[in-house]
């Protein structure tokens, strides 16, 4: 690469870093102009059109970026992540196939199938997802914590708990898996231990169950929901 070709390419990336798409996209096409199978620009390109949810683009770069480099597993699933970001999920989903078909190794991308299987709503089979995930990185602690979510939704509740304990045994300063817990304990009728995982959540970040709280009653607010997250609060103020 000459040194004007290597100039145009880091001025894309930093319009790139800076968010500013169009630049860096015109920048990355003067690049490929002149060297045409210059991977990293398909490859950014790609990334970009996926932010913009540009489906035509996306796949004219991606396609020419796998042409010159077909085993990069990543590229399906940096797209995949920046189209669940836009909710657009099945789509999401395809890549994430891709990615792992490249590498069936790849816990990054069973950990992301399942997240967008639990977007789907289709919880089973994201639990499948989270496992392969955990099976091949067994202290993947996000796996950990989706797979108890994803268990909770489908009301295995002494399941769920026991992914959260795995979570907090391999992350113990995670205030929010100990409020999850604490959320478990109480559907468990286990208001103690409900009790004691809270204070822990307290305890690492006092600031967070505020900051919980407006999350939650939001989600109340929107959802219908027949408790008020507050009965939880006030469950704790009790002792």
């Amino acid at each position: 690469m000459d040194k004007k070709t290597e100039e145009l390419y880091e001025h894309a990336n930093e319009m790139l870093k800076l968010g500013n798409y169009e630049d860096a996209i015109k920048s990355y096409r003067e690049v490929i102009k002149i060297i045409p199978e210059h991977y990293d620009s398909w490859y950014k390109l790609a990334i970009i059109f996926s932010k913009l949810g540009n489906h035509k683009e996306i796949e004219i770069s991606r396609a020419k970026a796998i042409q010159i480099n077909p085993n990069d597993y990543k590229i399906w699933n940096i797209i995949g992540h920046n189209l669940r970001l836009l909710g657009k999920y099945e789509d999401a989903l395809d890549n994430y196939n891709k990615s792992i078909q490249c590498k069936p190794n790849y816990s990054e991308g069973w950990y992301n199938k399942g997240v967008a299987l639990q977007d789907l709503e289709r919880y089973e089979e994201s639990l499948d997802s989270y496992e392969k995930a955990i099976q091949i990185e067994p202290n993947y602690c996000d796996a950990w914590y989706n797979k108890a979510n994803a268990l909770c939704n489908i009301k295995k509740y002494d399941s769920s708990l026991a992914s959260y304990n795995k979570m907090v045994e391999i992350k113990p300063d995670d205030a929010e898996a100990w409020f999850e817990r604490a959320k478990v304990l109480k559907l468990l009728n286990r208001r103690y231990e409900a009790r004691e995982s809270i204070k822990k959540a307290l305890d690492i970040d006092s600031k967070f169950i505020t900051a919980q709280f407006k999350v939650e009653v939001k989600k109340r607010i929107i959802s219908f929901f027949k408790k008020p997250w507050l009965i939880i609060v006030n469950l704790f103020k009790s002792n």
